[in-house]
């Protein structure tokens, strides 16, 4: 008769070096009667979570692909209204991270002392004590006040530092009595969710960066769900199985290690999906694009994550396209609650990055001139310069150091067609740039070109 332990480890596949493998479904199923919210609205947050715990447990892996390197924390910015589940999924996050040994904390301060630490004198002696960044998993129950609150500033910085890269995210505090060697110092690890009310925010808490580290996951369940829910709690369903497999799954994952790679073929399907999920924000308005130009890097960076948790649950160190599509597919979902969240609850346009006459003057010639794709544009670059010294009055020289500035920045391209022939043209970003100014017709560049030797005449004059 096989006894307990052969049959976990039948029910738990997907493991590196395991026989069969466990898809991402099967353990997800085990997973999701454990938050106890129901409705289809959940689903979302649920599958969030489920991503954030493993890439938790599984977070000293560093992931490296080409330039990138990144780790497997996916965090979360959850605006939910009182009674609506947080607590429910708080219970399940701490459970499934102490029941593996590693610590939970739900910070009840905000003072930044708190999340870094300070070098305390113990007989005598200097003892660096770490604070609550030291911790794997951090819940913020009430994260508004953290977002907005001047006195907080000092604590977000500390938070930002510590959700970059692990390795790349050393934070550091030294008091005036305290000698270099006995500063607080090290690299945080841990997965934070910020719990808020979905009240109208601020475009700064955006614009700072605290809400680019991570996934906004906006739950708003419809009134029928909530009729059924009071249905369904009263049913006690059993939910210890699920637990015991949960569980298992995470103690052995927690033990393995995972060098992960990427053929050229998944690269390449990481980048398509990864400008799809970029176009998917710029087609929802102005605010929308916006807010995507701040995450335009990001949003690779979580696929990236995503994919490497998708290929780890299905017992791989080689990711394949099959897991990148997984996590695009799931990605997806998100990033369009997101986009739906900035869109109805950010406050202003949150475009900090602000252009100068000249720059939107210089994209306003490619729109004059209908060069909205490359397929559409007929204009070469040396046109294109020549244009933009006109419109200016500027030397060509200047109109290059324009033009170079604006396509890396994004706003247009260019290709060069054999030694004679080339095309530029705006970009996405660079039509939403100057969509709200409408007509054109105040520009030069759309009246006949005047001689050089008038131009140059007209300079001469201003100069006497």
């Amino acid at each position: 008769m096989t006894n307990q332990n052969e049959q976990d480890e039948d029910t738990i596949k997907g493991i590196k070096g395991s026989e069969g493998s466990l898809s991402v479904s099967d353990i997800y199923n085990e997973f999701k009667p454990l938050i106890k919210l129901y409705g289809e609205s959940y689903e979302p947050l649920k599958k969030a979570v489920f991503y954030s715990i493993i890439g938790s447990v599984i977070c000293n892996n560093q992931i490296c692909c080409s330039d990138i390197n990144e780790d497997t924390r996916v965090n979360l910015f959850v605006p939910l209204k009182s009674g609506h589940g947080k607590r429910e999924v708080k219970e399940v996050i701490k459970q499934s991270i102490q029941s593996i040994g590693m610590s939970y904390c739900e910070p009840t301060s905000l003072h930044s002392e708190q999340l870094i630490g300070k070098t305390i004198n113990v007989n005598g002696n200097p003892v660096i004590n770490k604070g609550h960044l030291a911790d794997d998993y951090l819940v913020f129950e009430e994260s508004s006040e953290l977002f907005t609150e001047k006195i907080y500033q000092e604590t977000r910085d500390y938070i930002k530092i510590a959700l970059d890269p692990i390795g790349h995210n050393e934070v550091y505090k030294k008091s005036v009595d305290t000698s270099r060697k006995n500063a607080v110092r090290y690299h945080p690890k841990c997965s934070v969710i910020f719990f808020f009310q979905p009240l109208p925010v601020d475009d700064k808490i955006v614009t700072r960066g605290l809400l680019r580290r991570g996934i906004i996951i906006s739950v708003e369940p419809v009134q029928g769900e909530r009729y059924t829910a009071l249905d369904q709690s009263f049913q006690n369903k059993d939910v210890s199985n699920n637990w015991r497999k949960w569980i298992d799954y995470l103690k052995i994952l927690q033990g393995q290690e995972f060098n992960w790679i990427f053929s050229d073929e998944v690269k390449t399907k990481i980048s398509e999906l990864s400008k799809k999920l970029i176009r998917q924000g710029y087609n929802k308005g102005n605010k929308a694009g916006a807010y995507t130009d701040i995450m335009f890097f990001s949003l690779r960076n979580i696929l990236l994550k995503m994919s490497c948790i998708q290929s780890v649950i299905n017992g791989r160190d080689e990711l394949i396209v099959s897991d990148v599509e997984t996590a695009y597919k799931d990605l997806s979902v998100f990033w369009n609650i997101q986009l739906e969240f900035v869109i109805q609850k950010v406050k202003g346009e949150i475009d900090y990055m602000q252009m100068t006459k000249e720059e939107k003057s210089c994209l306003l010639i490619l729109q004059a001139k209908q060069c909205l794709s490359e397929e559409q544009s007929n204009l070469m670059i040396k046109e294109y310069l020549e244009l933009i010294s006109q419109e200016l009055d500027c030397s060509v020289d200047k109109a290059r150091h324009l033009y170079y500035g604006l396509k890396e920045s994004g706003y247009l391209n260019s290709n060069q067609i054999g030694r004679y022939s080339s095309k530029v043209w705006l970009t996405e970003m660079g039509k939403k740039k100057v969509a709200p100014y409408g007509t054109l017709a105040t520009l030069h560049t759309l009246k006949p070109k005047k001689s050089l030797f008038k131009r140059f005449s007209r300079r001469s004059k201003s100069t006497n």
